[in-house]
């Protein structure tokens, strides 16, 4: 019972985060010309490490064609850096430049700063409260991480 329950709990909470980004005020042209899409993708790049183009396409719901024209534009801007996998030439790893880790960290501040205006209403029991039950939660999930690797 638990297990549908949590299942059901993340589909509400994918939409629910999903509503609270729409209302986020997050200016990415005040730090760069790129995207909204580019910016997650460095940002991304920049938390979890190089990545196969696969992958990123995958998780960035586009096709591999459609994101090696965005990765073309970011590398071209000694943004990230290809590598061709040497055991496997199909795949392509992508990994974030030191010019690419500063433009995340920027974009990752500027987001900071529209969360906080989001959150601003919360009283400071449930922010407590908020913080305490993620803190659980992304426990638990490197846990579900670790013994599914």
């Amino acid at each position: 019972m638990a297990r549908k329950e949590f299942v059901q709990l993340m589909k509400e909470n994918v939409i629910i985060v999903d509503r609270l980004a729409n209302r986020l005020k997050c200016d990415f042209s005040k730090i760069s010309e790129y995207s909204a899409k580019h910016i997650s993708i460095l940002v991304r790049l920049y938390l979890g490490g190089r990545a196969l183009l696969k992958d990123i396409a995958q998780r960035e719901f586009v096709s591999v064609p459609n994101l090696c024209a965005t990765f073309r534009n970011l590398e071209h801007d000694n943004l990230v850096l290809r590598t061709v996998d040497e055991n496997d030439r199909r795949n392509t790893w992508y990994e974030i430049t030191e010019a690419g880790a500063e433009l995340a960290k920027k974009a990752l501040t500027t987001l900071g700063d529209a969360v906080e205006e989001l959150y601003r209403g919360l009283s400071r029991d449930d922010e407590d409260e908020l913080v305490r039950c993620m803190k659980t939660m992304n426990n638990i999930l490197k846990k579900l991480e670790v013994s599914n690797a």
